[in-house]
């Protein structure tokens, strides 16, 4: 497989997958009990107090604007110990100003980082949403990339939460440096009792049947216009039983797709050792 034939062992979200060795990490991110987590650097809870105050005065000032819209300084609270500000996409302009959802923010010290942690609310979740965004807080750690913490969690690229299971969404990309060859690893979960997955592919009868760290699914590919290979696979949420989604894909979008290192046997082989390998980390 590519140059070395190894692989090294990866954790997303709660999966552990096999991939080539050389293949780097472009993105791995995600949402934990509907909360975003971003890494910030370095930092006591002194710095993470700093940084809380910095983004309140910004807030206030009606300097802080996210993808590019103004965001409008709502409230400050408290979670716990957490101190947090919330704020609101501004749409004064536009002469009405809805005062829900909004996005409430907060940033912690664990080990010596700093995350920073932000998720939206609005009347009907607020106590259930600032629950989980605690629970998130006071599970968080420090991951390196490609470490894999023990026992029962989630990876992050540079955090891993130590909480049961929950609400979650995970992604992952990885692609051969300098090259447009690659695999992306998708991981949905919803808690017992809650709305239905997309499962569409996974229950049509698209390609070929296949089943993956126990689920059911399909798997296709496609040698044509490129290498693309995908598998789909799940299980919707019962009332006492979680649900899972997972979604693999391997491309080769090279012009001379299937040519060496990555012919269309190496394809196949980086393929089948992907699909072999997921399980759920325990």
């Amino acid at each position: 497989m590519a140059e070395t034939g190894k692989t090294k062992t990866h954790c997303i979200g709660r999966l552990l997958v096999e991939v080539p060795e050389e293949f780097e990490v472009l993105r791995h991110d995600g949402t934990v009990r509907e909360t975003r987590i971003e890494r910030i650097g370095p930092g006591t809870e002194r710095d993470a107090e700093r940084l809380y105050e910095e983004r309140v005065r910004a807030l206030r000032n009606g300097e802080v604007s996210i993808d590019t819209v103004k965001m409008l300084y709502r409230d400050v609270g408290r979670i716990g110990a957490l101190r947090t500000v919330s704020m609101l996409i501004d749409w004064t302009d536009g002469g009405f100003q809805p005062q829900e959802p909004w996005r409430e923010e907060t940033y912690v010290s664990s080990e010596g980082t700093i995350f920073h942690l932000e998720t939206s609310m609005d009347n009907g979740n607020a106590d259930a949403a600032r629950s989980d965004i605690q629970a998130v807080a006071d599970a968080i750690h420090p991951r390196t990339a490609g470490d894999i913490p023990a026992g029962e969690g989630t990876c992050l690229e540079h955090a891993f939460l130590n909480l049961p299971q929950g609400r979650e969404s995970m992604g992952a990309l990885f692609r051969m440096p300098g090259s447009i060859v690659g695999i992306e690893v998708g991981l949905t979960i919803v808690p017992p009792g809650e709305a239905k997955l997309e499962l569409e592919g996974a229950e049509s009868n698209i390609g070929d049947p296949i089943e993956i760290a126990g689920l059911r699914g399909r798997v296709a590919k496609d040698y044509g216009s490129e290498h693309f290979f995908y598998a789909t696979v799940g299980q919707q949420a019962s009332q006492n039983d979680f649900g899972y989604s997972i979604d693999l894909s391997f491309f080769d979008r090279r012009a001379d797709f299937g040519s060496a290192p990555f012919t269309r046997k190496d394809a196949d082989h980086i393929w089948d050792t992907l699909i072999q390998s997921v399980r759920i980390k325990k």
